[in-house]
């Protein structure tokens, strides 16, 4: 899976949180991800399967573990919306 190159990236901070804006340039839309999603996001290079990225993200972000179906749903999700 690899994420578009065309959307805009920004940063915002709203009571003390980092919050992730991303903006769709076709649909004039923009979403907002936390930095557990964001950094999902980032990793989308279309080189690594949902397996490898679940197996990174308990890494990283341990002991916080990430199931391949949930992966999965978030994916859909952020294909669903552009």
């Amino acid at each position: 899976v690899r994420r578009r190159a065309d959307v805009e990236v920004f940063v915002q901070f709203a009571r003390r949180r980092r919050v992730w804006n991303l903006k769709d340039p076709l649909a004039l839309r923009y979403y907002q991800l936390n930095d557990e999603e964001f950094w999902l996001y980032e990793q989308l290079d279309g080189r690594r399967s949902i397996r490898e990225l679940c197996a990174e993200f308990g890494r990283r972000f341990a002991p916080r573990r990430l199931a391949e179906q949930t992966l999965a749903g978030f994916l859909q999700q952020l294909h669903q919306v552009g």
